[in-house]
């Protein structure tokens, strides 16, 4: 279905799914956190997004395409891939991006032949820009442009002891999903309930902070 203009506001409920698809013009905001649901496609091609917050949601499929995107905050998903080269190019107001908490998480694509971070440009404001990528404990490889975005990422690789890499190809063949797997609830205070298809070797309960609390 298409939205009309507006924001896009279903935080703090049970959605198991939800279908947003393509979007009209105007759309600025975008907020699904604190469900249930395991996919969502976000489409909005040539289109601005101000803002999307997928968090708190045991997805392990997700689809965004925007000609830019100003805040967006992933945390505590299921996601194992996260594929970021469909936003077209640096937003003018600086980004802020929160890619935080996410214990599945092995691979993110930032290549887009764009700057999709605040990297200093007489044309652009930046200085709200925001960015942040940790307590991800099993992220692997992170695929970026060559020059600026890689030497703005070469710090975080450095702390975070994740591969930085402009092929692709090789992130994605190692990142495997964890199929047909669910947790909930999450964040959890004393129980927490996960099913999986899979047969699960081992299961570690990060913090808020991402520090394991229990394995």
């Amino acid at each position: 279905r298409m939205i009309e203009a507006g924001a896009l506001i279903c935080r703090s409920n049970l959605l198991t799914e939800f279908y947003v698809g393509a979007l009209k013009d105007g759309i600025g905001f975008v907020d699904v956190s604190d469900n249930r649901l395991t996919s969502l496609e976000v489409i909005n091609p040539g289109k601005r997004l101000e803002m999307i917050n997928i968090s708190l949601n045991p997805i392990t499929n997700f689809k965004l395409e925007a000609y830019s995107v100003d805040y967006m905050v992933c945390q505590n998903t299921a996601l194992a891939e996260l594929d970021l080269s469909k936003i077209e190019r640096e937003s003018a107001l600086g980004n802020e991006l929160f890619i935080d908490i996410n214990p599945f998480l092995k691979s993110v694509n930032f290549k887009n032949n764009r700057l999709d971070f605040c990297i200093p440009d007489p044309d652009y404001d930046c200085v709200n820009s925001k960015f942040s990528l940790f307590g991800n404990p099993v992220l692997e490889f992170v695929c970026a442009d060559e020059g600026d975005e890689m030497g703005f990422l070469q710090p975080y690789a450095i702390d975070l002891g994740f591969t930085l890499t402009s092929d692709c190809a090789l992130s994605t063949n190692n990142a495997t999903p964890v199929s047909g797997s669910t947790i909930y609830p999450n964040p959890a205070n004393d129980m927490i309930s996960i099913h999986s298809n899979d047969t699960l070797k081992q299961v570690r309960i990060l913090n808020m902070l991402g520090q394991v609390v229990e394995k």
